[in-house]
């Protein structure tokens, strides 16, 4: 069995990649690279998320993000990674069908994961990042309308093997801090346009993430589902060298 104190190490990597970088997490939370092995996953995910304002009023933002991520051993018990996603629709207020505009959008991230403790059957994994998201919603009724949000996320999950080469996981995520602002423009009765810029953050910080992989020597794929601070749906796969 491996044991390692992982929330010190955690803490002092997170604060040292502290510079802006949505806690939309492309990554496979209950991988592990070896010693200073690399692995690389593309995915693709659904969200639907609900932000709250300084003044109580909520927003729900919907997105499809296609993304990428890579990993590197730092140690035997922890990884560095990045990863990247292209945001193809992101889209306000999805129920209420007062958006015309399709928007687009980006989001990046750095971060750590960890396994902090195992055995032959069950491991129990942690990760922190940072990430800072960037989206363009288009124009509705002549207002045009954008968001940023700089987000930080800690997790902790468990993670189970039921056969050989298929595992379940899950576990907590919690989204301490997010900095959001969405702005909107728009024009007054003379056509001047005017700018308002609304602060925004998670209406709901904490949130529950439910996996599977299915393991095939350097090969992994994946399915997980998201709930409560997001609803979302990811399909990924990954390899290891």
């Amino acid at each position: 069995m491996r044991y390692i104190t992982g929330l010190g190490i955690l803490l002092t990597v997170l604060v040292g990649l502290s510079a802006p970088a949505g806690a939309q997490l492309i990554i496979n939370p209950s991988s592990s690279c070896e010693y200073q092995g690399v692995e690389m996953s593309p995915a693709l995910a659904y969200s639907k998320t609900s932000y709250e304002s300084d003044s109580g009023d909520t927003v729900d933002i919907e997105r499809i993000l296609t993304g990428l991520y890579g990993a590197w051993g730092l140690n035997d018990w922890f990884d560095l990674y990045m990863s990247f996603g292209y945001i193809a629709n992101a889209e306000p207020d999805p129920d209420e069908g007062e958006w015309d505009d399709h928007g687009d959008g980006f989001v990046i991230g750095a971060g750590i994961r960890g396994v902090n403790w195992e055995n032959d059957y069950i491991s129990v994994m942690s990760y922190a990042q940072i990430s800072y998201l960037s989206e363009d919603y288009g124009t509705t009724a002549s207002t045009d309308a954008e968001g940023e949000a700089t987000e930080v996320a800690l997790g902790a999950m468990a993670k189970g093997y039921l056969a050989d080469r298929f595992s379940v996981y899950g576990g907590v995520e919690f989204v301490p801090y997010t900095d959001g602002k969405f702005d909107t423009t728009f024009p007054d009765e003379t056509g001047t346009r005017h700018k308002v810029s609304t602060d925004m953050e998670r209406e709901n910080p904490v949130g529950i993430r439910l996996g599977a992989n299915c393991e095939l020597d350097k090969w992994w794929l994946r399915g997980e589902l998201g709930v409560i601070s997001e609803t979302s749906v990811l399909l990924g796969a990954g390899f290891m060298f």
